[in-house]
C-alpha cells in the first residue's frame, strides 16, 4: 500500500502567532493609531493589534477599554494593562507593546525582533538615566545598558515574566510612596539590568527626529547618526537637552 504520508518538506511550519500592544486614551493620542496600524501592517511581521482605550473612534484593532488616567499614571501602569490580558497574551508566541507615537518604516521579520526571552531597545541618546535612589525598587547599581521604554517585547512567557516583575515593584514603591525618575522605564531597565535581553535591539527601532537632536554626539557616542537606518521612527522624541 502507498504510503500516503506527505514528506516532511510538504508540511508547512505554523506561523507564529504575535500579539502588539498599545495605549491610546484621551483625544490626543488615539489620532497617532491609525497611521501606525497601517505602518505595522506593511512593514511589521504578521500580527494582532490590540489597543487600550477610553475611546470610541473605529479602529483596524481589538479595542480593550482603558481608563485616561493622566499622566504620569497611564505610562507607570501600562505593564498593569497588558497583565490585565495575560488570559489572551499565553494564546501568542511573541508581544511586542509600542508607544503611540512610533511609526514602522522598514521591513522587519520575526527573526530580528523576537527570541526566547525579552526584546528592548537601545536608548540613542541617554546612556545613564536609571534610579539610582536606593530607597526605589527600580535603583541600578553599576552601568549596563539603558534600553528606552517605548519598546517592549519577547517571547510571550519571557514578556509576562517581565511585566510581573515590573509590576511588583511600581507597587511597592507606591506603598512607600516613591516613584521612579522614569516611570516604568526605570523599573524596566532595573529589571533588564538583572535579565539582559536576548533582543537588544539599536536605536534604528526607536529613530528620533534628527533636525531635533540639540547634541546629536550623545547618539551612542558618534558624530553621525544617518549611519543608522530607521526601521520604526520615533515621532515626538527629540531628546533635547
Amino acid at each position: 500500500m502507498e504510503n500516503s504520508r506527505c514528506p516532511a518538506r510538504c508540511i508547512k511550519k505554523p506561523r507564529n502567532r504575535i500579539a502588539v500592544l498599545m495605549i491610546a486614551t484621551g483625544p490626543e493620542c488615539i489620532a497617532y493609531i491609525p497611521p501606525l496600524l497601517e505602518s505595522l501592517r506593511l512593514y511589521f511581521p504578521p500580527h494582532d493589534p490590540y489597543v487600550f482605550t477610553d475611546r470610541d473612534e473605529p479602529l483596524k484593532a481589538t479595542k480593550i477599554y482603558h481608563p485616561h488616567t493622566g499622566w504620569p499614571e497611564v505610562t507607570l501602569r501600562r505593564f498593569h494593562a497588558a497583565l490585565s490580558q495575560k488570559k489572551t497574551l499565553l494564546k501568542y508566541d511573541y508581544v511586542m507593546f509600542l508607544d503611540t507615537d512610533m511609526l514602522a518604516c522598514s521591513p522587519m521579520v520575526v527573526e530580528e525582533l523576537f527570541g526566547e526571552g525579552t526584546t528592548s531597545v537601545v536608548h540613542p541618546c541617554y546612556p545613564d538615566c536609571f534610579e539610582r535612589r536606593p530607597e526605589s525598587e527600580a535603583c541600578v547599581v553599576g552601568n549596563p545598558t539603558y534600553y528606552q521604554g517605548c519598546l517592549a517585547g519577547g517571547s510571550t512567557s519571557a514578556f509576562i515574566k517581565m511585566c510581573e516583575a515590573i509590576t511588583k515593584g511600581i507597587d511597592k514603591d507606591k506603598e512607600n510612596g516613591i516613584t521612579a525618575v522614569w516611570f516604568e522605564e526605570s523599573h524596566m531597565n532595573k529589571y533588564l539590568s538583572e535579565n539582559p535581553p536576548i533582543r537588544s535591539l539599536s536605536p534604528s527601532y526607536a529613530f528620533p527626529i534628527l533636525r531635533c537632536l540639540v547634541r546629536p554626539e550623545t547618539w551612542l557616542g558618534t558624530t553621525n547618526p544617518e549611519t543608522y537606518v530607521p526601521k520604526i521612527r520615533h515621532l515626538h522624541k527629540t531628546w533635547k537637552k
